[in-house]
């Protein structure tokens, strides 16, 4: 762990130290960044593709940003997989998790 008279004594010390603090930092903050877009990039490229419509998902090349962005996918989901039921027991189990653990606690 570094202490917390670091910075002052980088401070005090000769300027090429000091550019070679800046060269690690600088190198770790671009290493952080790439990581970062690395991590971002394949939930961009999910929400892009559920906006695209059914015969725009596999063209080549293939388009980042749809050009004509549909709900279409979202509304086959909402009318096929029963959302509300999901929910709805979602909700039933939370409440008795939560009465139980609630219950359980008090007689302590």
């Amino acid at each position: 762990m570094r202490s917390l008279s670091q910075p002052l004594a980088i401070a005090r010390s000769t300027p090429k130290a000091r550019q070679r603090v800046v060269l690690i930092t600088l190198v770790r903050y671009l290493l952080l960044c790439a990581g970062g877009l690395l991590m971002i990039v394949p939930f961009l490229w999910m929400i892009s593709t559920s906006l695209k419509p059914t015969g725009a998902v596999l063209t080549i090349p293939p388009q980042i940003i749809p050009r004509q962005p549909t709900l279409e996918s979202y509304w086959r989901v909402a009318e096929t997989v029963p959302l509300l039921r999901m929910l709805g027991n979602s909700v039933i189990v939370t409440v008795v998790s939560v009465a139980g653990q609630l219950a359980t606690s008090a007689w302590c």
